[in-house]
C-alpha cells in the first residue's frame, strides 16, 4: 500500500508540473536547486533542521487525505511515519555528511512522533493589496498563483546576501522577471482590444501596467542587493535589469496580440526578445538596442491592429 501511495504521489507531482507548464516548471526546479545549495552551504548549523521541521509540520497539518487513509489503512500512524521518514531522508543524509549527529537524531524522532500531534486549525483573513498588481486578469492570476515563488525568491535572496553571496539575489531578480513574463504567454481574444480607444491608448496602458508592477515587486530585491553590496555596480545592475524587464514584458504584451497560439509566441520570443533581455541585464548599453527593437515591434503591430479601430 505504501509503495502504491508513493507511485500515486509521484504521478501527481508530474501531472502538476505538466499543468503549470514547461517555463514555470524550469523556474521551480531552478529555485529548488538554489535553495538546496544555500541550505547546504549555510554556516549556521540549526537552519537546515529547523526548515525540515517546519516543512514536515506544515505538510502534516495541511494534508487533505487523512480521512481517506484512515478508512483504507489499518494503522495510519505507521503509514505516516514511513512517509515522513522518506521525506526527511534528504535532510538526514545532508546532516550525516556534515557530521551533525544531534540534528540527525532530532529529525528521526520528530518524524516518528509527528503523526501523534493534533491538527492546528488556523483561521486567516485575506489581506487585500490593491497596489501590488495592476492591469489585466492575466497578471493578477499569475501573482496569485506564484506569490509563494516570490516569497521563496525573496527569502533566498536575503539568505544569500547574509552569507556574502549577493549573486543569488541578482539571479532571483531575473528569475522573477521570467515568472512575470509567464502572465503574457496566453493569447487574448481580439475583442478585448476594443475596450481601448485606439492603439496608443492600449500601448500607454500596457506601459503603465508593466512599469508599476515591476517597480513594486522588484523593490524588495533591489533593497536586498543594495543593502548588502551598496556600490555603483549594484546600482547599475538593478537599474539595467528593471529596465530590461520592462522592455521584455512590453514586447511580450505586444507580440501576444498578433500570435495565433501560445507555442508560436514562445518560439517567436526565443530568438527575438530572450537573448537581448539577458544581455541587457549585464550590458546596460544594449538597452538602447532593446528599446529600438521594442519600438519596431510596436510600429509593426500597430499597423496590423489598425483595422480593429477603423
Amino acid at each position: 500500500m505504501f509503495r502504491l501511495y508513493l507511485t500515486f504521489r509521484l504521478r501527481s507531482c508530474l501531472r502538476m508540473l505538466k499543468e503549470i507548464g514547461l517555463l514555470r516548471s524550469m523556474i521551480l526546479i531552478l529555485i529548488t536547486a538554489l535553495g538546496i545549495i544555500t541550505l547546504i552551504k549555510a554556516e549556521i548549523r540549526w537552519i537546515l533542521p529547523i526548515i525540515a521541521i517546519l516543512l514536515l509540520g506544515v505538510y502534516h497539518n495541511n494534508r487533505k487525505d487523512k480521512v481517506f487513509l484512515r478508512s483504507q489503512i489499518k494503522s495510519p500512524t505507521r503509514f505516516y511515519q514511513k512517509e515522513y521518514l522518506s521525506l526527511s531522508t534528504p535532510f538526514i543524509t545532508t546532516e550525516l555528511i556534515k557530521g551533525e549527529w544531534i540534528a540527525v537524531g532530532m529529525l528521526f524522532l520528530y518524524s516518528l512522533f509527528l503523526p501523534y500531534l493534533k491538527e492546528v486549525k488556523i483561521t486567516s483573513t485575506p489581506i487585500r493589496l490593491p497596489f501590488l498588481f495592476r492591469g489585466g486578469m492575466e497578471y493578477i492570476r499569475m501573482f496569485r498563483q506564484s506569490w509563494w515563488i516570490y516569497l521563496l525568491l525573496l527569502f533566498s535572496s536575503i539568505m544569500g546576501g547574509s552569507y556574502g553571496n549577493i549573486r543569488i539575489a541578482k539571479v532571483n531578480l531575473i528569475i522573477w522577471c521570467f515568472v512575470q513574463a509567464s502572465a503574457y504567454f496566453t493569447i487574448p481574444e481580439p475583442l478585448q482590444l476594443l475596450h481601448f480607444k485606439d492603439y496608443r491608448t492600449f500601448n500607454r496602458m500596457l506601459s503603465k501596467t508593466n512599469s508599476g508592477n515591476i517597480l513594486v515587486t522588484s523593490l524588495p530585491f533591489i533593497t536586498a542587493i543594495l543593502a548588502f553590496t551598496p556600490d555603483t555596480e549594484s546600482v547599475y545592475y538593478t537599474l539595467s535589469t528593471c529596465i530590461a524587464c520592462f522592455l521584455y514584458l512590453q514586447g511580450l504584451g505586444l507580440l501576444r496580440q498578433v500570435c495565433k497560439s501560445e507555442l508560436s509566441l514562445f518560439l517567436l520570443h526565443l530568438p527575438l526578445l530572450l537573448p537581448i533581455f539577458l544581455l541587457s541585464c549585464f550590458i546596460p548599453y544594449l538597452l538602447l538596442l532593446f528599446s529600438a527593437v521594442i519600438g519596431i515591434i510596436s510600429y509593426v503591430i500597430s499597423g496590423k491592429l489598425k483595422s480593429l479601430w477603423n
